[in-house]
């Protein structure tokens, strides 16, 4: 008989892995999808795609001329009310009113400065602002266009991300919470970064069967 060739080796203990592989797509934690409070014409726009920004930072602004009279037209209201009060505080001083006429103009005056307050910040509504720290990944208005109702940015913190994978129900059970995973890049399989299972779902996909 032909001799045949073998390889000897010590026996051992060792581990034994199971790899299961998904796809899915990579998102931002934090992200906002940025709404204009108040319609308007864009006035002006201070940043673009790719633009990196603070909470509170000035996106843009945009022109409403009803928004900017109501304001006026409280402010003004405001100061007649404050005169009113003053005189009849001073009126009710000498007893020349009653108590009942002094409570309604003060009553007026708290009325006004609601009205001013609400005018006020209606205006600031002009001013869109970021809510988080982030990158701006889009911008859907153009300056001259009216804005309002729908999305004008969206910001997103790269720093924190996340893929959301359907996994099959019955590999649900191999397959906990906080354990590890190896995520990389699609076309470039090199690039990896470390990961962990941060949820599960606690239902099934009726339709495709997934978690």
């Amino acid at each position: 008989p032909k001799p045949l060739l073998v390889e000897h080796a010590t026996v051992g203990m060792g581990s034994v892995s199971d790899q299961l592989e998904t796809t899915g797509t990579l998102e931002s934690v934090e992200q906002a999808n940025i709404i204009p409070e108040a319609n308007g014409t864009i006035q002006r726009i201070f940043v673009r795609e790719g633009d990196a920004v603070q909470k509170g930072q000035e996106l843009a602004t945009l022109i409403n001329p009803s928004l900017d009279a109501g304001a006026e037209r409280a402010k003004l209201e405001l100061d007649r009310a404050k005169r009113e009060a003053e005189k009849a505080i001073s009126l009710h001083s000498q007893g020349a009113i009653s108590d009942l006429e002094k409570q309604e103009a003060e009553l007026g005056l708290q009325t006004a400065q609601t009205a001013y307050t609400e005018a006020t910040r209606s205006k600031g509504f002009t001013s869109i602002r970021s809510p988080i720290t982030g990158v701006v990944a889009f911008v859907d208005i153009r300056e001259g266009e009216l804005g309002g109702g729908a999305r004008a940015f969206q910001v997103v913190n790269p720093r924190q991300l996340r893929i959301v994978a359907n996994i099959p129900e019955q590999d649900l059970s191999a397959l906990p919470e906080q354990q590890k995973v190896v995520i990389s890049a699609t076309y470039d399989e090199s690039i990896q970064v470390n990961g962990f299972i941060e949820r599960i779902a606690p239902v099934v996909d009726p339709g495709s069967g997934t978690v």
